[in-house]
């Protein structure tokens, strides 16, 4: 009996496949404005210039980003304790960071929905926020959107 060789492709990879449409240039509107003063996090205003899916790390919502900054604004829909953000350093996720949720906000203003595109098992959202928030954590406006989250 002949033993028959033949050379094997992989198909797949269990990595992520990250959407990295760089910095925005300078004729790119900004996705809003967000301005936080807050003992942990620091005292910041940032204007996100993209957007990406919460698929990306298995939650529902999005992550406002600006890299200049440094900052993301994420956005939670919890299957437990509803909507919520979180405002992070880049550069210390788990340090500079301070969330909010609905019942700290005198303003908590949401909409996100499914575009109908979806690539590599991620779906794209349309997704805003406008926020007034405070806790004894510090302060958080917002008024971000994107109608491509991916």
């Amino acid at each position: 009996m002949a033993l028959l060789s033949l050379p094997l492709a992989a198909c797949g990879s269990s990595a992520q496949l990250a959407y990295d449409q760089g910095e925005r240039s300078p004729d790119e509107p900004a996705l809003g404005s967000v301005t936080l003063a807050s003992r942990k996090a620091g005292d910041v205003t940032f204007s996100p210039g993209r957007c990406t899916a919460g698929d990306n790390e298995l939650f529902l919502g999005g992550d406002f980003i600006d890299e200049q900054a440094g900052m993301i604004l994420r956005f939670v829909i919890d299957a437990l304790h509803g909507p919520a953000v979180r405002a992070f350093s880049m550069k210390e996720p788990n340090d500079r960071t301070v969330v909010f949720r609905r019942s700290e906000c005198r303003t908590f203003q949401f909409k996100i929905e499914r575009t109908g595109l979806t690539v590599n098992d991620v779906d794209e959202y349309r997704i805003s926020l406008k926020l007034d928030c405070a806790t004894g954590e510090g302060t958080l406006q917002a008024n971000v959107a994107s109608d491509s989250c991916l």
